[in-house]
């Protein structure tokens, strides 16, 4: 696998500051493709591997940006143990790419394994 289609979080209307969760506990709204022009697409998906390598990340990750007024990315966090659960950006991004939960795990544990194995050699 390589890097799934960027998604996009926006937040509640509830939520004006965009820190934290609004009242109610409603979660951002996310879209799947993200809905930016295929060129800024192009140009943040290699800046999120860019970043990952250059922490010496390795497997699976998330990146996250955020953009500023005028569409720039900002870096936010590189995150090497995003979440798992149901409603977790990974599984959700992948779903949206035809790859159920049962083979995202398979995927995630057959690269650690061999990435193990090329350790000890």
């Amino acid at each position: 696998y390589s890097a799934f289609d960027r998604c996009r979080l926006r937040r509640p209307q509830s939520c004006p500051d965009g820190f934290g969760r609004p009242s109610g506990g409603a979660w951002p709204v996310l879209s799947l493709p993200s809905g930016l022009a295929p060129e800024a697409e192009k140009h943040l998906g290699a800046l999120a591997r860019a970043a990952f390598e250059a922490v010496g990340a390795e497997g699976w990750g998330r990146v996250d940006f955020m953009s500023d007024k005028t569409g720039r990315p900002l870096l936010l966090e590189i995150n090497t143990v995003p979440g798992m659960t149901d409603h977790s950006l990974v599984p959700m991004a992948a779903r949206a790419v035809g790859i159920e939960f049962d083979q995202l795990v398979w995927h995630v544990l057959e690269t650690s394994f061999s990435r193990t194995r090329a350790l000890e050699k």
